[in-house]
């Protein structure tokens, strides 16, 4: 990382939900983030001239057009356009929001960030949902949490440190919670958007969404509870469990359950655990072992497999051990494997799950099992042989079929060549025939086919005045963005959009371009001009000027001698004296 640098964000441009943020935190925070470094914990990067390059981590590609500019805190990607800063990158990449992006940032780099005015709606949803996870932990430490104590402590066999270190609760029959959050003044709305109630649609009042159940509060990548998971003490009570909905802080399928709590441990020993429970999770963090997250009661998502390659580069996968499990398994290792990661997956006896596994068998057991844990194409084949029994050519060709298939799903090549290595060794198939078979699925629109889009175009002229402007040392107080008359000296209304961003942002107090405020195809278009800007000296940014200002000139000049003819005396002395002052003057009014 860059050497930290302090700043406060405040309420200024942009706007975080209805306030405002201050301009030179934002950029404290960029100019503090490594931009390689963060963008290489998901695509292999290596240095190319003054730049680095990889594989596209936004589409499927065989060349690697991704390149990162250090110099400019930027990305581009010439294959599909896209393209921007840090912030960006985290936005795109995992799904976050702005202010999401922007205070994972700050946080890893050392940057303070403070907000001071009114509390936005989503902070207050946030408060809300703080409120209900107090409640829950006093509710489950008071005599009416008891009976629940009692299961956790006796019935799933979790110590008072587990319990505490979680954060577990109990939520209490009845509308407790809904009554306890209105006394302190929260209005229905608020209750409803945070997730933790819904609107009866018999009575039409609000109900607790949890009850009789033992919380699981879901924290965000900083720790802060957006949501909960919510199970029953009975083991046939349908639903066994419930999962808070999606709203305006909390998306399921963007989350892991313990995200937060499990980096530190992940990125220190390299590899992180994929379970699928709850209690799976604690098990494990009871057991000792940290580097665990669980998925929020949904399959494992792409945003989700992202997150867990940026953890660390070994990823296990744990999940139960009966029929179901096992193709939940298999799904969560092609989705991971189509994020360029090489999952291995651990299998369990039928009826096992990592819980009781553990619980028997305790850390020993969990370390003899992953050292003999299965790489994806090995387990896709053990799933088979335990039901294929005798298996038919047609069957076997069909099989290796849909092998090359999830190796192709892969954007990284070393992954791809390593799994179809592992389809030849167990299928007998020689490479030659598995990589052309692979390269049929491409061309036939497969899971490696190429999704790059068309790159916005821009004239000759726009694209010499907005590289002059990106390259410039000064920032967005180089005197040429100023100076620019956007309807006379500029040709296209991207270039047009992308100049009015820039002077915005200036006017808003940034020393440096934003790209994350940009538009996209506008973020595209600066992106795909920092390569070829770093090279730009001053002699050449000089060079542009006097082209654009000799150019707006002659246009100037071209528009008075049509005037001429139909002026009036008067009119024509004073056009010939302002032709005679543009031709003589090469002034950039």
């Amino acid at each position: 990382m860059h050497s930290s640098a302090g700043g406060s964000i405040r309420h200024g441009a942009p706007r975080r939900a209805g306030g405002r943020i201050d301009s030179s935190a934002i950029d404290s925070v960029k100019n503090a983030t490594d931009i390689v470094g963060l963008i290489g914990r998901y695509v292999q990067l290596k240095k190319s001239g003054r730049s680095f390059r990889g594989l596209c981590p936004f589409h499927s590609e065989k060349t690697p057009s991704f390149y990162v500019s250090p110099e400019k805190q930027a990305y581009h990607c010439f294959g599909c356009g896209a393209g921007g800063d840090a912030i960006t990158f985290l936005m795109d990449y995992l799904n976050l929001s702005f202010m999401d992006a922007l205070e994972e940032l700050a946080e890893e780099s050392g940057v303070v960030v403070t907000f001071d005015g009114r509390q936005e709606r989503n902070d207050v949803i946030r408060d809300v949902v703080r409120r209900a996870d107090a409640f829950f932990r006093k509710s489950l430490a008071s005599p009416g949490g008891r009976r629940a104590m009692e299961y956790l402590l006796e019935g799933r066999s979790l110590s008072p440190d587990t319990i505490e270190s979680l954060g577990l609760g109990w939520a209490p029959a009845g509308n407790q919670l809904t009554s306890h959050l209105r006394a302190q003044d929260i209005s229905d709305s608020l209750i409803l958007e945070s997730g933790v109630a819904f609107r009866s649609d018999r009575t039409g009042d609000l109900c607790d969404r949890f009850r009789e159940r033992v919380m699981f509060p879901i924290r965000n990548r900083r720790g802060t509870t957006v949501s909960f998971g919510g199970r029953s003490l009975e083991a046939d009570r349908t639903p066994k469990y419930i999962n808070g909905p999606d709203s305006p802080v909390y998306s399921k399928g963007h989350l892991l359950y313990g995200f937060r709590e499990a980096l530190e441990a992940s990125r220190t020993a390299d590899m992180v655990m994929l379970v699928e429970g709850y209690f799976d999770l604690a098990r494990l963090v009871q057991a000792g072992f940290g580097a665990v997250v669980a998925t929020c009661g949904t399959a494992l998502t792409a945003a989700q497999a992202r997150q867990l390659r940026g953890m660390a580069s070994d990823v296990f996968v744990a999940y139960d051990g009966d029929d179901s499990g096992r193709t939940a398994a298999m799904r969560a290792a092609e989705i991971l494997v189509s994020e360029g990661a090489y999952p291995m997956i651990l299998r369990l006896e039928q009826g096992e799950d990592p819980d009781s596994a553990v619980l028997r068998g305790g850390a020993a057991w969990l370390e003899e099992v992953m050292g003999r844990a299965l790489d994806p194409v090995s387990y896709y084949l053990s799933l088979e042989s335990s039901t294929a029994g005798s298996r038919s050519e047609g069957r076997t060709i069909g099989l290796v079929r849909k092998l090359v298939e999830l190796c192709g799903a892969t954007r990284d090549p070393i992954v791809r060549e390593t799994l179809l290595r592992k389809v030849s060794e167990h299928t007998g198939y020689s490479m030659a025939a598995l990589t052309e078979q692979l390269s049929i699925v491409e061309e036939t629109g497969g899971p490696g086919a190429s999704r790059a889009r068309q790159l916005p175009e821009l004239p000759a002229r726009d694209r010499s005045v907005l590289r002059a402007i990106i390259s410039s040392p000064e920032g967005l107080s180089e005197p040429l963005l100023s100076a620019i008359d956007e309807q006379e000296d500029l040709e296209s209304d991207l270039a047009r959009a992308v100049v009015r961003g820039l002077r915005s942002q200036a006017e808003q107090g940034h020393s440096m371009p934003l790209l994350s405020s940009l538009s996209e195809d506008e973020r595209a278009v600066c992106a795909m001009l920092i390569p070829e800007s770093t090279t730009l000296t001053e002699e050449d940014r000089s060079k542009i000027s006097e082209r654009l200002f000799a150019a707006r000139r002659k246009k100037r000049i071209a528009a008075l001698r049509k005037r001429i003819a139909e002026a009036s005396p008067e009119e024509k002395d004073q056009i010939v004296r302002e032709i005679a002052r543009l031709s003589r003057k090469p002034d950039d009014g």
